[in-house]
């Protein structure tokens, strides 16, 4: 989730607690704590180390619970200095605040930051140290304005409106988990009315949706088929999808190879949902560039499409690219991420994964 709607979410949670027990710089320290997982990308120089760290170890249960410990600590020293300026007596239910009460209501703003992350189709690794396991239930797209909305007006217009501010927290929680539940039960329904072949004799042999911008109503239709992956926009309700982008699935089995000789492609292979051999470039002497691409990145719409382009007018992002020399020998690898991450990793020599890669950062 992007990191307004994070901030947005934890000043709303603090808003929710009783007045009595809430300075007025609260909300500012909720939006804070809420928002810090994703510190994580200030130390991400490559975009290898983007889809292996972000969302990873300050996304997870052990990296929240630590994260609390500080938040509470910063929580209690600001009521502290607080009552230095006040007079002895005024509020004396801020001074009801323990390391405990604060650790929990840190850790609830940073599980709520989790949640959000989760209900994207990212994966955000909940159990990190003990599985690099990515958690997606794919039910709201990166940015989602119906979630977004309602945040930003109740911070702005509602802070003291408790009911309405509960209600919107319990939006937070029971929108993104509708959406979630919904995207399975429409992709069988798309799969029971879809006919068997389509795209001039392509045969169907999974649907899958990722959200698009404004699901649950839009989504991007997944459909693999023997040799291909088709999309195409889908809206809940709406009619069947005729029109289809045909997209080829990576070739088999220099598709294995590439995973074995370099770990990045090793990486990209764990990572990526709906991999596809988006295009293939050709360069002197017989030498060709396999450009690999996910589907479940991306958007139908244009304006978003136009957002994600990078300075080289690439509309794909969490691309990589094998170079590869007559005889399908690799010799260069490349991976862009479009924002942030380390942008882009320029053509590199292909480097074997390590024999111990695990989950340890060392």
């Amino acid at each position: 989730m992007d990191p307004v709607t994070h901030a947005l979410s934890g000043a709303v949670l603090v808003c929710n607690l009783p007045p009595r027990y809430r300075a007025g710089w609260m909300p500012l320290w909720g939006a804070l704590v809420a928002a810090c997982p994703d510190i994580d990308v200030l130390f991400i120089k490559t975009p290898l180390e983007y889809i292996l760290w972000h969302r990873g170890p300050t996304h997870s249960l052990l990296g929240i619970a630590l994260f609390a410990v500080a938040a509470a600590a910063i929580l209690l020293a600001g009521l502290a200095l607080g009552r230095r300026h006040e007079t002895p007596g005024t509020r004396p239910e801020l001074s009801g605040w323990t390391m405990s009460r604060a650790w929990w209501l840190a850790f609830v703003l940073l599980l709520l930051h989790v949640w959000l992350d989760c209900v994207t189709s990212y994966g955000t690794q909940v159990f990190w140290p003990f599985s690099d396991c990515r958690v997606r239930f794919s039910g709201v797209f990166i940015v989602d304005l119906p979630l977004l909305l309602p945040l930003a007006a109740g911070v702005l217009f509602w802070r003291e409106r408790r009911r309405l501010m509960a209600g919107i927290l319990i939006w937070c929680l029971v929108y993104p988990a509708g959406a979630c539940v919904a995207r399975p039960l429409l992709e069988r329904n798309l799969t029971a009315v879809l006919p068997p072949v389509v795209a001039g004799g392509q045969s169907v042999q999974a649907v899958h949706l990722a959200p698009d911008l404004g699901a649950p109503f839009f989504w991007k239709a997944v459909i693999d088929t023997p040799e291909n992956r088709l999309t195409a926009p889908y809206v809940t309700g709406g009619a069947l999808p005729e029109q289809f982008e045909v997209w080829a699935k990576p070739p088999e089995p220099l598709w294995s190879r590439l995973t074995v000789e370099d770990r990045t492609f090793a990486a990209y292979k764990a990572f990526a949902q709906f991999p596809v051999l988006e295009e293939t470039l050709r360069e002197p002497d017989d030498v060709r560039v396999d450009v690999f691409t996910d589907l479940r990145f991306g958007s139908s719409f244009e304006l978003v499409r136009r957002i994600q382009q990078t300075n080289e007018d690439v509309d794909k992002i969490f691309r990589i690219m094998a170079r590869l020399a007559p005889g399908d020998v690799l010799t260069g690898v490349r991976f862009r991420v479009a924002f942030g991450g380390g942008g882009d990793s320029g053509w590199q020599a292909p480097r074997p994964p390590a024999p111990s890669a695990g989950i340890w950062p060392w």
